[in-house]
């Protein structure tokens, strides 16, 4: 079976409102919902690898090399020619309680990969945080000058998942 990736994100808000009087209470509902994306290598845009790890800081920041990742298999992945299609980034919670800082997400220093399309791309997720990142051919290609992503935090042995879906 190929590899492919499937995005359904959905935020709904409820909220309450009234009149001047106070006199009617109702409630609206505020949803934003993206259509079902498959994505594989005969959609738009393709995706042909997928990663996904949960990754521990080592006393200290991390740099992911795109072009020298392993796979659910413990075989050698390189993304090198394709770009980030979809990124997620979770601030997982440890076993038995929670990471205790928030999780810096950035290109690192020397080939750095701009993950978010452009120079901006930084982030910090607080502890349980979730970034979702889906640029259809927005990012750039992994190469040799755009490939590293560090990540870092005051709790230096956070543990956090990371997936990506490239094409």
């Amino acid at each position: 079976m190929p590899n492919q990736a499937t995005l359904h994100q959905r935020l709904e808000l409820q909220e309450d409102v009234s009149d001047a009087n106070e006199l009617t209470r109702s409630q609206l509902i505020h949803q934003a919902s993206d259509a079902l994306l498959k994505l594989g290598s005969s959609s738009t845009p393709a995706v042909s690898q997928v990663y996904a790890q949960q990754l521990t800081l080592p006393a200290g920041p991390l740099t992911v090399d795109l072009a020298a990742l392993v796979d659910g298999a413990g075989q050698a992945l390189d993304l090198t020619g394709l770009k980030a299609q979809v990124i997620k980034i979770v601030n997982a919670p440890k076993s038995g309680g929670a990471n205790t800082a928030g999780l810096n997400v950035v290109p690192a220093a020397v080939n750095g990969y701009q993950w978010a399309g452009d120079a901006d791309s930084e982030a910090t997720l607080a502890p349980g945080g979730v970034l979702t990142i889906y640029n259809p051919e927005g990012n750039p290609d992994v190469g040799a000058s755009a490939k590293d992503i560090t990540f870092s935090s005051a709790d230096t042995d956070a543990v956090f998942q990371l997936m990506i879906a490239a094409g």
